[in-house]
């Protein structure tokens, strides 16, 4: 018994030393994050999504997993998308995540990618001379007439059920 709760003790330590461990570089701070998949607020709708690059045939697909705000599975989606940019099939993912929100009638969809730059795009615009300007513009029009919807970046690791369906259709 004594020695089972040592070692618990120590993993225990060994967690909160690791979650709250801090590197110092020129200066600098970091701070180890965990990453992982957070809840929406209550009566939010979660869809996280994601594209999938595949060299052979160069091929690209996208998915997208949606979840309430207790973690259950609603729905999903998965497509195969031809060749394009691995940036404009995110933004892809985002557009069919929120039409599917629309017919699904999620009122308060949160959408999370991976992709800095989809982000980006759809939550500032572009320039009328990107090449995604179209599907930039679509989104945006679907945002404003939904009224609700929220559109952030999450980390990879945290992304991991949108990137299973993002392979499936490759």
């Amino acid at each position: 018994m004594a020695v089972t709760h040592r070692i618990s003790y120590f993993i225990q330590s060994q967690a909160q030393a690791i979650s709250s461990l801090d590197w110092i570089s020129l200066n600098r701070v970091y701070t180890q994050k965990l990453v992982g998949w957070e809840f929406p607020p209550p009566l939010w709708t979660k869809c996280n999504v994601d594209a999938s690059f595949q060299e052979e045939g160069n091929l690209v697909g996208c998915g997208g997993c949606f979840r309430d705000s207790t973690g259950k599975w609603i729905t999903g989606f998965i497509r195969r998308l031809g060749r394009s940019s691995v940036n404009m099939e995110e933004l892809w993912g985002i557009y069919i995540a929120i039409i599917q929100a629309k017919s699904e009638n999620f009122s308060s969809p949160w959408i999370e990618s991976d992709s800095h730059v989809a982000v980006s795009l759809v939550n500032k615009g572009c320039s009328d001379y990107h090449p995604c300007r179209q599907l930039v513009h679509s989104i945006r029009s679907l945002m404003i007439d939904h009224g609700h919807i929220v559109v952030s970046h999450v980390y990879r690791e945290a992304n991991r059920c949108a990137d299973a369906l993002a392979r499936t259709p490759l």
